[in-house]
């Protein structure tokens, strides 16, 4: 079986649980066969020189920073065929969002392509 599949992994990653999902989500893939390639965000992070090197997640960061990330979004977004976003409904994340929305708004136009988000919810307890 020849391995096609180039899929865009998108997902929070701001907490324990997305990680270990995510982490658990990029095991899937690597076993499936037909999978070429995983562009996970993470995996390619942007580094600036001028930035303090003890910034942490979730602070401000600088335009190069910024520009470069946004760049390493855009790159893996236009060589996927297929998109997969773990994207959790109680905790709203503009993040992975933003990724989603350009997979089903213009950025992915090809007829070939395909998008899955895989979402969680808690349910509510009575």
């Amino acid at each position: 079986m020849t391995a096609t599949a180039r899929i865009y992994l998108g997902s929070s990653f701001h907490r324990d649980h997305h990680q270990a999902r995510a982490k658990q989500v990029r095991e899937y893939l690597a076993a499936n066969p037909t999978v070429e390639h995983v562009h996970f965000p993470f995996d390619q992070q942007v580094t600036d020189p001028a930035e303090d090197p003890n910034v942490g997640f979730g602070d401000e960061r600088s335009l190069l920073w910024k520009q470069q990330t946004y760049q390493n979004d855009i790159n893996g977004l236009s060589m996927a065929n297929c998109g997969v976003f773990l994207y959790d409904m109680d905790e709203l994340d503009d993040v992975t969002a933003a990724p989603l929305k350009s997979a089903f708004c213009g950025r992915r136009t090809s007829r070939s392509s395909s998008c899955l988000s895989l979402t969680s919810r808690k349910r509510s307890q009575s």
